[in-house]
């Protein structure tokens, strides 16, 4: 995981009043990419609400449930729940609307979008940014850093 990512809680761990710092210096879209292995487009079909009543607020997090529309890493367009924990760097993303979604699995095995403190996290989809993940993507492939 990002080496100066701020610690994400457990879906069913620590949950409450966890809050995020951003890092001083955001990170790069490139960097973003190379630290999740599902880098998707996709659409939000639903959204589940995870309700804890130990929580302040009732709610330990969300569960997107996502139509993917174009896996950049894999090329398989399928199904995918990714969660987003009720934090203060949570993720929030709107039904029906499409994003390119970045997740890794957390300590629980589930998928979790992270929150990088950079205008990538919650954009909605545009091809400008779908043309930047594609370069890094490459660059990747073929060992340079951006």
């Amino acid at each position: 995981m990002l080496k100066r990512m701020f610690p994400l809680i457990a879906l069913f761990g620590i949950a409450g009043s966890v809050n995020a710092v951003c890092p001083e210096k955001p990170f790069s879209l490139c960097e973003i990419v190379a630290e999740n292995p599902v880098v998707v487009r996709a659409r939000v079909a639903s959204i589940q609400r995870l309700v804890d009543e130990d929580d302040p607020e009732g709610v330990v997090g969300w569960v997107y449930h996502l139509d993917v529309l174009k896996d950049y890493r894999h090329g398989k367009a399928r199904h995918l729940a990714v969660m987003s924990n009720n934090t203060t760097s949570r993720v929030s993303l709107e039904a029906e609307k499409e994003y390119i979604v970045f997740a890794s699995r957390n300590g629980e095995g589930q998928l979790e979008i992270g929150n990088y403190c950079a205008p990538y996290s919650e954009k909605r989809f545009e091809t400008r940014t779908e043309q930047k993940v594609v370069a890094c993507l490459r660059s990747e492939k073929t060992g340079q850093r951006n």
